[in-house]
């Protein structure tokens, strides 16, 4: 990420991650190199919404079609790095159905729209083969 980091010095990179990529020290550092990012947390992880009351993303009592922005909280009780903000967003019914879960995204971006904005362009990422390679 460094290496990376000095090539889009002239830039303003965002960083997007799903669950499987998430990292709390990851987070930490990008913010201290003033990198946006948007990185889903699971549902199991810990959060401290109050001085020394912590509890998992799955019991904020987020439900289909709500949503809800979080600010400044420590993250994971095993590294408790504190001034992160948590995009929360669980889309509603369409027809009867609905996703499984929410998303929890980590953000150092401030509103929750600009959030999941930003986090949903992870699927717009399109890879182009360099010449010579076949497709």
């Amino acid at each position: 990420m460094t290496a990376l980091h000095r090539l889009f010095k002239n830039y303003q990179p965002v960083v997007l991650g799903d669950r499987e990529f998430c990292s709390v020290k990851l987070a930490d550092w990008l913010r201290k190199k003033s990198v946006q990012f948007c990185l889903r947390l699971r549902k199991s992880e810990f959060v401290e919404i109050e001085k020394k009351v912590w509890t998992d993303l799955k019991n904020l009592g987020l439900k289909p079609g709500f949503s809800l922005f979080i600010q400044g909280v420590k993250v994971t009780k095993t590294y408790q790095i504190g001034g992160f903000n948590i995009a929360c967003k669980w889309k509603r019914k369409f027809h009867g159905w609905s996703t499984e879960e929410g998303w929890f995204i980590l953000t150092n971006l401030t509103g929750l729209e600009d959030a999941i904005l930003t986090y949903k362009k992870r699927f717009n990422i399109a890879v182009r083969p360099r010449s010579g390679f076949p497709t």
